[in-house]
Parts: C-alpha cells; sequence; structure tokens
C-alpha cells in the first residue's frame, strides 16, 4: 500500500491509501500524487513544481511577523516586551488585558 495526495487545480483535496497510482486515480477519479510516509502533506496543500507546500504555514510566519507589534500596541502592551502567555491545562492563553 502506498500513500497518495488527491488533488484537484494543483490543490490536495484529500489523502488516501491505494496498491498503485492507477488504483488511486480510478478510484477517485481525480489526479493522485504518490508522497512518502515522512513528507508532511495534508489537506489545502498546494503541489508545485513536484513538491507539497503548506500555504497556511507560510501565512502564518508572514502575519505573525508583521502584525505582532502592531497588535501588542493596540492592545496598549509594550511589543519589545510582552508579557509571558498564562498555559492552562496545556492551552496558551493570551495574558488578561487591563482597562
Amino acid at each position: 500500500m502506498k500513500n497518495f495526495a488527491v488533488l484537484h487545480d494543483n490543490i490536495v483535496r484529500n489523502i488516501i491509501i491505494a496498491d498503485s497510482l492507477e488504483d488511486a486515480e480510478s478510484i477517485t477519479g481525480l489526479t493522485c500524487v504518490e508522497y512518502k510516509q515522512d513528507q508532511i502533506v495534508g489537506i489545502d496543500f498546494l503541489y508545485e513544481d513536484g513538491a507539497f507546500v503548506n500555504p497556511v504555514q507560510e501565512e502564518i510566519v508572514e502575519l505573525s511577523e508583521e502584525k505582532r507589534r502592531e497588535l501588542f500596541i493596540a492592545y496598549g502592551l509594550d511589543p519589545d516586551n510582552p508579557p509571558p502567555p498564562n498555559i492552562i491545562e496545556g492551552e496558551i492563553v493570551p495574558p488578561a488585558i487591563e482597562g
């Protein structure tokens, strides 16, 4: 059995396991691409130039770097000296905002 990403317009729409590429494409009716078990592939990943790209991760990095200072300032916090996050039952909770 092999892992396949099911593509529509070069976007991963599903992940399946099949015996062969032919079986995967026959079952789904869509283009499929085999990927190795150690590759990270998920729904909504892009498939470009023979590689899977996680668009969400790239957006998060870009947004967190661009917007971090702006958000801290908007909440009246010092962006160069942010308070530590509160950790409750393994989840990070934003610090309380006074005012």
